[in-house]
């Protein structure tokens, strides 16, 4: 049976959308896989969809994924089906980013034209480690606590940091109430533990968990569930500015306005608050967002503006060297704690996440503010130049700019230039253009999954924040984004010519 290019494409990213069906193994040679049992160190996962997991480990030994996947979808494999399997796979043998930036992916692959749209998931087998036991070991069942009792026993053991018991009470929980009401759970937990070391992953986890099993079904959730139980740790001061936050949302839960969680921005205050996280005054910060919230005098879009340009300004202030962990994680922690406040409709644990937002965001610019690498600069003040007449020439002119490989020293007056004319593109002109070129660079020259996480949460927070501040995330992201004169990543020339083949 032969494809042509676009008809496979057409039809193979349908899903995308949910409009597939579940479909199935479709070849012969291949399903020698399925015969095999679930090895015993490994997680369980649906039987149903096992053989295809399995299809997908036992390549991965041999370094054969994408050719593998390639070929189920051109076999009639639907794309929800394969996304849900190298999911599942990466819970089995993956590493934690492996398994949160699929979300991020799929993401982006929403955004692509037709016949880009599977290079995100390309990219994601083409990371995967040949081999890798993971991180998980398969469930004891006979440590599951009693249907009445999981979700008690859950909250216990989060509160004493027990691993184990929390993932055994999690599943329960997930038997007896449901996948999703076993998800919520986390929302809270993952908002108070996502600061110090941790720096955002438990919050990022949670939210691109439960958004992939939005797409690929809630019926894949158990694996899903146990992987994605995490441990506070919190340190003592972390753990009093979180107390503090809990006691605030639990007090005014029925006495804050109606329209709280919306409402227009007010720029004064975005600024006023924006100066607590300059100046890394972390307790003042929650405070005086949580009293002006309970008096009236601002709504959550105002809190949520500040955060996302705090985030923005930290990817730029640095000078010298490149971007690290903290500041590239305050935008993707944002991002996830933005769609759990989204996500949840229970005002006392949506105030909270709004609060640890606030914390952790501004403890994160603390953190790098008292290590002495952070110039005078504001993402407020971006210097004005003139806006260009060609959006097109314009695009090419700002990714032109960016370094061929960004290393770990290296002079930011290039990126600099280009965030100004990002910024002056962007207030003036359409975006389209930037966003379409950010994407396709990205699939073309990522080499860490960090790069695909961060790109789609920037991009998201740029449709939440308020249309004043959108150039300035978009000016900010070109410090993280990769240009043409980046060399193209192994992985996608891979993915091109094994998708050609279709044609």
């Amino acid at each position: 049976m032969t494809f042509r290019r676009r008809e496979f494409l057409k039809s193979s990213v349908a899903t995308v959308a949910g409009l597939g069906t579940a479909g199935k193994l479709a070849s012969p040679s291949l399903l020698s896989a399925a015969t095999l049992r679930d090895a015993p160190e490994r997680i369980a996962v649906d039987p149903e969809i096992l053989p295809l997991v399995q299809l997908l480990e036992k390549a991965a030994s041999g370094q054969t994924l994408i050719p593998v996947a390639v070929e189920q979808l051109a076999r009639g494999l639907p794309y929800r089906r394969l996304l849900a399997a190298v999911f599942l796979q990466q819970i089995r043998g993956g590493s934690s980013h492996d398994v949160w930036v699929i979300h991020s992916g799929h993401q982006t692959s929403l955004d692509l034209s037709q016949e880009e749209q599977l290079l995100p998931l390309m990219w994601s087998l083409w990371k995967t480690h040949a081999d890798d036991p993971g991180i998980l070991r398969p469930l004891n069942e006979a440590t599951l606590p009693a249907p009445k009792m999981a979700a008690k026993a859950f909250e216990g053991a989060m509160e004493g940091n027990d691993g184990p018991a929390a993932r055994a009470a999690i599943v329960a929980v997930g038997r007896s109430e449901g996948p999703r009401a076993a998800m919520e759970r986390l929302w809270r937990w993952a908002a108070i533990g996502s600061g110090g070391t941790n720096i955002g992953h438990n919050i990022i986890g949670v939210a691109n968990t439960y958004r992939v099993l939005e797409v690929i079904g809630w019926r894949y959730a158990e694996p899903a569930l146990q992987f994605v139980v995490f441990s506070p740790n919190a340190s003592k001061a972390e753990s009093e500015v979180c107390q503090a936050n809990t006691r605030r949302a639990r007090e005014p839960a029925g006495q804050l306005r109606p329209d709280w969680g919306g409402g227009k921005s007010d720029r004064g205050a975005v600024l006023e608050l924006l100066a607590f996280f300059r100046e890394g005054q972390v307790a003042p910060a929650c405070e005086w967002a949580y009293d002006r919230l309970l008096a009236g005098k601002l709504q959550a879009s105002t809190v949520w503006d500040a955060i996302f340009l705090a985030a923005a300004e930290l990817i730029v202030r640095y000078e010298v060297g490149s971007v690290t962990g903290r500041p590239l994680h305050s935008m993707t922690m944002s991002n996830a704690l933005h769609y759990a406040f989204r996500a949840y409709s229970d005002a006392e644990t949506r105030l909270r996440i709004l609060l640890e937002a606030v914390h952790w965001g501004c403890e994160f610019y603390t953190v790098e503010r008292s290590l002495g690498d952070l110039r005078d600069l504001r993402i407020t003040a971006v210097p004005e130049v003139d806006s260009p007449a060609s959006v097109t020439d314009a695009v090419d002119d700002i990714f032109g700019r960016l370094p061929p490989r960004r290393g770990r020293r290296r002079d930011r007056t290039r990126d600099d230039k280009a965030m100004e004319l990002t910024f002056a593109l962007a207030r003036k002109h359409d975006h389209g253009p930037f966003f379409e070129t950010a994407r396709r660079l990205m699939c073309r020259k990522a080499l860490d999954a960090h790069e695909f996480k961060f790109m789609a949460a920037v991009f998201e927070n740029y449709e939440h924040v308020s249309p004043e501040w959108r150039p300035h995330l978009l000016a900010a992201a070109v410090h993280i984004f990769q240009g043409p004169r980046m060399e193209d990543s192994k992985g996608y020339l891979q993915a091109r010519e094994e998708l050609r083949r279709l044609g």
